[in-house]
């Protein structure tokens, strides 16, 4: 959420300043990913040989939070971020399982 402030305060995101990627895009789409991340730092990937073999996503080893009580005030917390990021819908939202 406060890199989404900054960017906006600073247009970072206008002036070609930032380079975003969600860590589940470059667990299913690494090669491209990385491409981007290349030709936004001006290198040649070909050159550095990314090894892809060992990234995989670590999501399985995270638990079932939401449907656990003690986390829902961080979760809380974390609900305007997890929103403007896609990785929950908006309160009211029918993807959104009431407590």
């Amino acid at each position: 959420m406060e890199t989404h402030r900054a960017d906006l305060r600073l247009g970072l995101s206008k002036r070609g300043q930032l380079f975003e990627c969600a860590y589940e895009r470059l667990c299913t789409q690494p090669t491209v990913v990385l491409r981007e991340l290349s030709d936004y730092l001006g290198l040649d990937p070909v050159a550095y040989g990314f090894d892809l073999s060992t990234l995989r996503s670590q999501n399985d080893k995270v638990g079932d939070y939401a449907h656990n009580p003690d986390w829902a005030p961080a979760l809380d917390a974390m609900r305007d971020a997890s929103v403007l990021k896609g990785y929950v819908a908006a309160v009211g939202s029918p993807a959104v399982s009431s407590r």
